[in-house]
């Protein structure tokens, strides 16, 4: 119990269950495993305030260290289509937020490269509002990293995530990036993003035409995205986990 640190990257399977389930699941997943934690880290401060709504313990016990990205994505310079830009979406799952993207684009001459499992629902509508689409599923990562080499944007207007790792992900190779103005999101993208209501298809619609149009706001956001990605950099990222188990290990030999 006193060497021990315990990571919680979201609470969404508590959102997505009900009644005699989601108590079990908040019993076994959560309160016991976070009281019998010494500390807890949380990749975001989003999930820190949704952990402390569901469990009952000392605000200071909850250390938020968010998710370094991968080396592997490097700044690949690409010139914007305007006439037809190539929309990347990373994930399938309701909260991905797929149905309203699809609706938001039914109008403009666009491409959707679709990252995912999709559902009927989705086929559906691609094919009610003739939505051009690419779909790939259960591809390698290093095919997910070609994906965001050819996009012209990135599309990640989740309903809820515990951080929003494509955010950065499309930052790093140089590509403008819309987002949620909810949950974690704005943690991770800072000022350095297009923000809309994940509710709102027509707040959708409308960032991704400012994207495809407006050149300097563009540009100016794939600038501070290759800044904003600093902060998730692996040696700082590994640097805050090192100081935690140096506190544990402190502590410990103090009680010897």
């Amino acid at each position: 119990k006193h060497k021990t640190i315990l990571t919680i990257l979201d609470c969404g399977a508590l959102l997505r269950t009900k009644g005699i389930r989601k108590k079990i699941l908040t019993l076994l997943w959560f309160n016991l495993p976070v009281k019998k934690s010494r500390f807890v880290t949380v990749i975001s401060e989003a999930t820190k305030r949704h952990l402390l709504s569901v469990v009952h313990c000392d605000s200071s016990k909850i250390k938020v260290i968010y998710v370094p990205i991968s080396q592997d994505f490097q700044h690949v310079k690409q010139e914007f289509n305007r006439d037809k830009p190539l929309i990347l979406q990373i994930g399938a799952a309701p909260n991905k937020n797929l149905t309203r993207l699809i609706r938001a684009v039914k109008d403009i001459d666009c491409k959707l490269l679709l990252i995912g499992q999709l559902t009927k629902e989705n086929l559906e509508l691609l094919t009610l509002f003739n939505v051009e689409y690419e779909n790939h599923v259960a591809i390698p990562f290093s095919d997910v990293i070609k994906h965001y080499h050819r996009c012209d944007m990135l599309y990640f207007a989740s309903t809820y995530e515990g951080f929003g790792m494509p955010i950065l992900e499309a930052q790093a190779v140089g590509r403008p990036v819309i987002t949620s103005n909810v949950a974690s999101m704005p943690e991770v993208g800072g000022d350095s993003v297009h923000y809309v209501n994940p509710l709102d298809v027509k707040e959708i619609r409308d960032g991704i035409k400012r994207l495809t149009i407006d050149d300097d706001y563009r540009n100016k956001l794939i600038s501070k995205g290759l800044k904003n990605i600093k902060r998730f950099n692996q040696e700082v990222i590994a640097n805050q986990y090192k100081d935690l188990y140096d506190r544990i290990i402190e502590e410990a030999n103090n009680q010897k």
